[in-house]
């Protein structure tokens, strides 16, 4: 059976259109053996492609996009992990100050309530049954007794 440059084109060209891959025989990955390690350092990606050039440069052309957007994907998900690390640094630093600013309030309350403490204990009137122990705005709180 002979064939022409014709026919063997024309063959070719349907294979193009219907066939837009070549056939893949062997895909996968190979170990890398170390004889000095004695074990696997490495593995290879292999793959073994048939089919006209249209076909193996359509497959490289996938290939190729679907490793950029694998690419693209690792980059926004680390600095979506970036910004979200940074967001709980900055909850931690909130939170942190806002623990901090109440402890102080207590301390400061705790001092306050120490030093009236120490007036009342210190006051010659309290000792007398607190006829004159607290003043509020000004005046005496004194039990029917004029200033």
């Amino acid at each position: 059976m002979k064939t022409t440059d014709d026919e063997v084109y024309s063959l070719n060209f349907m294979a193009d259109q219907f066939c837009l891959y070549p056939m893949t025989v062997c895909d996968g990955y190979l170990p890398v053996y170390s004889p000095q390690l004695g074990q696997d350092v490495a593995h290879l990606k292999v793959s073994l492609h048939m089919g006209s050039p249209v076909q193996v440069t359509r497959l490289i052309q996938r290939e190729e996009e679907e490793d950029r957007r694998i690419q693209v994907d690792i980059e926004q998900r680390k600095i979506r992990e970036a910004s979200e690390l940074k967001e709980r640094e900055m909850k931690e630093a909130r939170r942190a100050k806002k623990e901090k600013k109440r402890l102080l309030e207590e301390e400061k309350r705790m001092k306050e309530e120490k030093e009236k403490e120490d007036e009342r204990a210190n006051d010659p009137l309290a000792m007398f049954g607190g006829l004159m122990t607290e003043t509020r705005k000004g005046k005496s709180n004194s039990k029917g007794m004029s200033p």
